[in-house]
């Protein structure tokens, strides 16, 4: 709907090419295979640099031990 609208809309477009472009890189770091990897301090003090919240899923398959990866520690809440 979005789309639409600024591509519809003049004046809506207008506004939408003024604002400034973000790269959403930052806030996908632990997007995918790497919520699953080993929790790494010195890499999720980089990786906390890079944006203040990070984008993960609820979506994980059962029955992994997930001890000790990035989604353990998130899910304790304490990092």
């Amino acid at each position: 709907m979005f789309k639409a609208l600024v591509e519809k809309n003049r004046k809506a477009g207008n506004l939408f090419e003024k604002m400034p472009h973000v790269s959403e890189d930052g806030i996908q770091q632990l997007v995918g295979d790497k919520l699953l990897e080993k929790f790494d301090k010195n890499e999720w003090d980089s990786i906390k640099k890079a944006s203040f919240f990070q984008k993960t899923t609820y979506k994980v398959p059962t029955g992994i031990d997930y001890s000790g990866t990035y989604f353990a520690e998130l899910s304790k809440g304490q990092v």
